[in-house]
């Protein structure tokens, strides 16, 4: 009887590792949390030595300091695209000012907040900050499914339910960029953004006469049609593995994880009436939402 005890006692547990996975991804998001309040109160801090009008931009060009669509390399703005308000309530709310569209005033971040206004140094900083966020929490979520793995559910969920949601998801998507391509393109970070950092090409795109947003936006689409119709086959036949597709999603979804940093350092908007994200949490929401889509392809393409 006393060996009995001794080995129920003794019998692991995995309680332990679930416990040390929550504490991780608390951690991992009071870490950010604290990172993007600090960010925050910077900017907040800068605004009130910056003695001028607020520029209120529209999604297709650069402010302070940034190049314009219409040269790619101007740092000038692009003429008839900006127009100037006094921001009265500067003291009260500086980081925010209001842009009029149609009649409707939207709240919009200060241009001259944004990661976009500082120097090339700061911008390229910034940015390596996000992606470090984004890398270690798709990480720490990652850790978190493991520790589901041994639940009963997990399987028949992975198994029957990520595989063609993100199937369909992917393909509509795609489609998007074709029927709403200026949308996209609008989002697409032009080459030399963030102080040069950006300098990803665009090969064949002369040729095929071809904008550099119209170039990115056209084959991020057909990958994620492809990689979502493969994702699906994989449920109806054994010749595609889910492994690959999963993979291939993964990589693309990183690939294409630059635009939604743009559209929160240079506050661009997609246009189409497309509702604006709200600055700065909603963007915050995003970037957790894109941890988690990473994680769980992440897990889909490297199954136990």
């Amino acid at each position: 009887e006393t060996q009995e005890k001794m080995r129920i006692f003794s019998r692991p547990s995995s309680l332990p590792s679930v416990t040390k996975s929550y504490r991780f991804l608390a951690v991992l998001l009071f870490s950010s949390a604290v990172l993007l309040s600090c960010f925050n109160v910077f900017l907040n801090a800068e605004a009130f030595n910056i003695n001028r009008n607020v520029a209120v931009r529209r999604s297709s060009c650069f402010v302070l300091g940034v190049p314009t669509r219409s040269t790619g390399s101007s740092f000038a703005p692009a003429a008839g695209r900006l127009t100037t308000t006094p921001n009265k309530n500067r003291l009260q709310k500086p980081f925010y000012s209001q842009k009029q569209t149609d009649g409707d005033i939207t709240v919009r971040p200060d241009p001259s907040m944004l990661l976009a206004s500082q120097s090339a140094t700061i911008q390229k900083i910034g940015v390596a900050s996000i992606a470090v966020v984004l890398g270690v929490g798709t990480v720490g979520f990652v850790n978190l499914l493991a520790t589901l793995e041994n639940s009963s559910f997990y399987e028949l969920w992975r198994d029957y339910t990520w595989a063609p949601g993100f199937g369909l998801i992917y393909i509509a998507a795609g489609i998007a960029h074709f029927t709403s391509k200026q949308a996209f393109a609008n989002i697409v970070p032009p080459y030399g953004t963030w102080g040069g950092l950006w300098a990803v090409p665009a090969p064949g795109a002369k040729q095929l006469g071809l904008s550099y947003e119209d170039y990115h936006t056209y084959w991020t689409g057909i990958a994620e049609i492809g990689g979502g119709l493969l994702l699906i086959l994989s449920m109806v036949t054994d010749l595609v593995p889910v492994q690959v597709p999963s993979f291939l999603l993964f990589l693309l979804t990183i690939a294409v994880t630059p635009a939604n940093i743009y559209m929160f350092t240079h506050d661009a908007e997609m246009g189409n009436d497309i509702p604006t994200i709200p600055y700065p949490w909603g963007h915050v929401g995003r970037g957790v939402m894109q941890m988690i889509i990473l994680a769980m392809l992440f897990k889909l393409a490297f199954q136990e």
